[in-house]
């Protein structure tokens, strides 16, 4: 069989009703040289019958099925094993794609001679089949590598400034890389599992190139809450933090350290958003808030160097806010509504814009 350009691997656990969807948009791509990779992760429905059929109708899908169930990190690394193509993406089940982004991203990963293509993601919040909101993150331009900044300082400032380093969802990459590096998920992590295989991808990377167009389409359904349980453990986040120094360990960019400490900031009060959105009683959101407040002693602001003048005055706030937890959490549920509100998801946008703008 003819080597594919381009290895997709997409696992699939108990998704019987809505794995065609994405499988039906990939396979109809304009951009036809690539094998689909289905990891079928021990489903217990009908999802193996239904992919199956995919295998039957088209060549370029491969199956992989597995007896037991394991975890989205260990489905991707069996995929990652199998991978033949040159460069290589992953999506989830119950996601979606524009219909033209793998041609974009394999042509500008190969025009631009890059080791990383980053697009803009689609946050759609449903409810159901309806669409109650949706936010366009990583369509703004970035500001460039600076002159003598070094590679990995530019990445820390990225991750400070939006999201659209975090996932893997919305990338492609060099399976030269990959296997070079014999990179590979955790399967221990239930969090910022994509995190890490960026970082770890991203150490033995030099270029990267952005598409401002939010190709990849994510599926929140805000009727199970808005957060799951594995981001309502603080102690998740600051095992990513670790991980987030370990990549800049061997770095002596004097700038590194303010940068992280904004990202720490900004990371608290994520966990707070996700705290105040989720299903938990008030008694329990207020221990968990207190819980976190005393774990991070986030008294201390990080200094204004590399920071834009929006990020310093949310630094401040988080920093103030975080005092007491109750205040907190007012400020975490006002903002968490903003956000998923219909009628304010532009305003948002805005906000996030804002939030964005360098100095």
């Amino acid at each position: 069989m003819k080597t594919p350009i381009l290895s997709i691997i997409i696992p699939v656990f108990n998704a019987e009703h809505i794995i065609g969807a994405i499988v039906s948009r990939v396979l109809a791509q304009p951009f036809s040289n690539f094998e689909l990779i289905l990891v079928d992760d021990g489903s217990t429905d009908h999802s193996l019958a239904v992919i199956s059929q995919f295998q039957i109708q088209d060549p370029r899908v491969v199956l992989l099925a597995q007896k037991h169930h394991g975890s989205p990190s260990h489905a991707r690394n069996i995929g990652l094993k199998k991978a033949r193509g040159k460069f290589v993406m992953f999506f989830d089940a119950d996601d979606d794609i524009s219909p033209k982004m793998i041609q974009s991203m394999v042509k500008t990963i190969q025009t631009d001679d890059c080791d990383l293509v980053t697009c803009g993601i689609q946050i759609q919040r449903v409810k159901g089949t309806r669409v109650i909101s949706s936010t366009n993150l990583g369509v703004t331009p970035v500001s460039p590598l600076a002159r003598d900044e070094p590679f990995k300082t530019y990445i820390v400032r990225l991750l400070g400034n939006d999201s659209r380093l975090y996932s893997v969802c919305n990338k492609i990459f060099r399976n030269s890389i990959i296997k070079k590096y014999h990179l590979k998920f955790n399967p221990e992590l239930d969090f910022g599992e994509d995190l890490i295989f960026n970082l770890n991808y991203l150490a033995h990377s030099q270029t990267i190139s952005f598409i401002y167009q939010p190709f990849y389409i994510y599926h929140l359904d805000i009727t199970a809450g808005l957060s799951g349980k594995s981001a309502l453990a603080y102690t998740n986040r600051q095992k990513n933090f670790q991980n987030l120094q370990h990549f800049i360990r061997d770095s002596q960019d004097p700038t590194l350290p303010h940068l992280l400490g904004w990202i720490k900031h900004y990371w608290f009060f994520s966990y707070a958003l996700a705290v105040c959105g989720s299903q938990l009683n008030f008694r329990t959101k207020l221990k968990r808030l207190r819980r976190a407040i005393k774990s991070e002693h986030l008294s201390k602001l990080p200094k204004t160097q590399g920071l834009s003048k929006n990020q310093r005055l949310i630094a401040f706030g988080i920093r103030t806010f975080g005092k007491t937890a109750f205040t907190l959490f007012l400020v975490a549920t006002l903002s968490g509504h903003i956000k998923n509100s219909r009628h304010s998801a532009q305003l948002w946008r805005k906000l996030q814009v804002s939030t964005n703008e360098k100095t």
